[in-house]
């Protein structure tokens, strides 16, 4: 739901699926078991909290807190939560219930984000992931050695700039040299170097 659509202790009375929070790295999902049912209650209070944490006296600020709540009209809620990491396998495995009354819904999957950069990242992601469950069980070191392989898939290219680099900065001289000869001339000027 729309952090727009919530307001100060409002009841929201539509099929829902399901009802989430999640932020960089840990979601938290309800699953109704009968979305027809499903209502949400939605909380907008503030407390005032210190500005030094430190000192419990210091100057108070106010601080908006939203929350939220799922339940059923009927009086009976029954529901499934899942509350933890953003972890890929997991939250594929998780499915909201369908109208059938059978966990076939979406699945939580779209909770990841990669980001503006998802075509690269997606793959990336993928290469890792496959070195860690059949290389080296250790992200850290996976990190280290997809870089040490792209670095050397570009190691031609490098090679072809740095040759490049190199002949201009040969002929450098020449062309400063031709600058300095030809400085008091226009661009458009025909009696120029042809």
């Amino acid at each position: 739901m729309a952090a727009s659509k919530v307001s100060g202790n409002a009841t929201l009375d539509q099929p829902y699926g399901l009802c989430r929070d999640h932020d960089l790295y840990f979601a938290a999902a309800f699953l109704p078991e009968d979305p027809s049912r499903a209502s949400v209650v939605t909380l907008h209070n503030s407390i005032n909290l210190p500005t030094d944490l430190s000192d419990a006296n210091s100057q108070k600020k106010p601080a908006t807190c939203w929350d939220w709540a799922v339940g059923d009209t009927s009086g009976i809620t029954r529901l499934r939560l899942f509350a933890g990491p953003k972890a890929m396998d997991v939250l594929a495995s998780i499915h909201a219930t369908a109208a059938d009354g059978k966990p076939t819904g979406p699945s939580l999957q779209p909770l990841i984000q990669f980001g503006w950069m998802t075509i690269l990242a997606t793959p990336l992601y993928w290469v890792l992931r496959f070195l860690n469950e059949h290389g080296v069980p250790n992200w850290g070191w996976d990190i280290i050695i997809v870089t040490i392989v792209f670095n050397l898939l570009m190691l031609p290219t490098r090679l072809m700039m740095m040759k490049s680099s190199l002949k201009m900065m040969r002929i450098q001289p020449k062309v400063d040299a031709l600058k300095k000869r030809y400085a008091h001339l226009k661009v458009s000027d025909p009696s120029g170097p042809r």
